[in-house]
């Protein structure tokens, strides 16, 4: 997340523009004419993951920027190459609310992203 703030504290991690070839790189895979599935975790936390519930945004919309833990994010990806019908071509941010459940529900939450296009 963050590719929509530019010359962010994120912006500046390695010498500057991180996010603007992050976001770059993005728009060329999207060009590309392949197949993909883009995700945009909020911050990493190594807390057990499948627990809480998971949050898609689309260009930083998300205003609860809570960690997400990163078997969580390893989940989302796995279930996106098991379920390509779903999770194709699709772009969006991921966080998790610890103050609810998690649903399992990933075909919910790829069309939840895919909703926010």
């Amino acid at each position: 997340m963050g590719t929509t703030t530019p010359d962010s504290f994120l912006d500046k991690v390695g010498g500057g523009w991180i996010l603007f070839y992050k976001l770059n790189a993005e728009a060329f895979l999207m060009q590309s004419g392949l197949a993909f599935t883009i995700v945009k975790p909020s911050g990493l936390s190594d807390t057990p993951g499948g627990k809480s519930f998971l949050l898609v945004g689309h260009d930083d919309s998300i205003t609860n920027k809570s960690s997400i833990p990163r078997s969580d994010v390893a989940t989302v990806l796995t279930k996106a190459c098991l379920l390509p019908s779903d999770a194709a071509n699709t772009r969006f941010d991921l966080t998790s609310d610890p103050s609810r459940p998690s649903s399992g529900d990933f075909q919910a939450l790829f069309a939840a992203a895919r909703a926010l296009e």
